[in-house]
């Protein structure tokens, strides 16, 4: 049986990784953070840290293209899991 996919928002600190611990140790589901994804490739990628600080410092966004990059990160770890993902563009 494929676990369910969701995708908790809010704004930082705002619980989404409380409740998601809660969901995970209640229904036995697997779990990821994008937040911690784009943070471990912000430490392994200097050009990427370099590149996100500068935009995020400025504009209070993660570029275009390194968003991109970084959901598909997010949608190789959801195959990875093997949970059912629908892009859209």
């Amino acid at each position: 049986m494929v676990s369910p996919l969701l995708i908790l928002l809010g704004p930082p600190a705002s619980g989404k990784g409380t409740q998601a611990h809660k969901l995970v140790s209640h229904f036995v589901w697997e779990s990821f953070s994008a937040g911690n994804t784009i943070r471990q490739r912000t430490r392994d990628d200097q050009d990427f840290a370099t590149r996100t600080t500068k935009a995020t410092t400025k504009y209070g966004i993660l570029p275009v293209a390194d968003a991109t990059g970084s959901v598909g990160d997010v949608e190789a770890r959801l195959r990875e899991i093997g949970s059912q993902f629908a892009a859209t563009t």
